[in-house]
């Protein structure tokens, strides 16, 4: 078995596109030839292959620690506690990120909260609501195969977005320091580049959170599906 039968679709997915495009960020902040320009050999053609498999993998990290464990935890809050909860956002949250904030609609919601014996998320943390649904959800083959979907997605969406948003915030420091620094003059498509990754970072950033939204949904909606509701909840015979 080679190494290539040896990637996951979440390699596949979420470390080497990405891995080649922080090559690729490399070649034009540096001027080396990775990628952009490369003349490949089949032997110099497989360590490029396997170097931005390791790349995408070190580039995975800070991705996940500052976008996902940090922005996204800390101050958009997980999926898990948006689709259940009813709290209304300031008009700018929800303009950004409308979607994000959608909550589940009723029944799901309602059905949700009752096999968990909950009324409302409000000081519930959002890990402890998924990880308790989690593994019932992964019971259902139809919604382990939608999970690992939407896992791969947003995985690369993340990534793609963490590098992007580098690669511009470096390419903005390397002009300033070429010109105030070195006396070089401002290189205008380093800038209009910076720009358009900045774009990209935002655009990338939006499908990131859509996907993994979509991602606890499908995992509420089988915790639902399998969860019988509880015959001791208040109201019940």
């Amino acid at each position: 078995m080679n190494f290539f039968d040896r990637l996951s679709d979440y390699d596949v997915f979420a470390y080497l596109p990405q891995g080649f495009l922080v090559l690729a960020a490399i070649d034009y902040l540096v001027g080396t030839n990775f990628v952009l320009n490369a003349n490949w050999d089949v032997t110099k053609g497989l360590l490029v292959v396997f170097v931005a498999y390791i790349a995408g993998h070190i580039a995975a990290s800070p991705s996940s620690a500052i976008l996902e464990r940090w922005l996204v935890a800390k101050y958009l809050k997980p999926p898990s506690i948006n689709l259940l909860s009813l709290k209304k956002y300031k008009l700018a949250t929800r303009l950004f990120f409308s979607d994000y904030y959608t909550p589940l609609k009723d029944p799901l919601r309602s059905d949700v909260l009752k096999k968990l014996n909950l009324t409302t998320v409000g000081g519930i943390d959002g890990e402890r609501i998924f990880w308790t649904t989690y593994p019932v959800a992964t019971k259902d083959e139809y919604a382990r195969t939608r999970m690992a979907t939407f896992l791969n997605l947003y995985g690369f969406c993340r990534n793609v977005s963490f590098i992007a948003g580098t690669v511009a915030l470096l390419l903005l420091v390397q002009t300033i320091w070429m010109k105030v620094v070195d006396g070089y003059y401002i290189d205008i498509e380093r800038i209009e580049v910076a720009i358009a990754l900045v774009i990209v970072a935002f655009a990338m950033f939006q499908r990131y959170l859509k996907f993994f939204r979509l991602y606890s949904v499908e995992v509420f909606k089988a915790f639902a599906q399998l969860t019988p509701i509880p015959l001791d909840r208040p109201g019940s015979p």
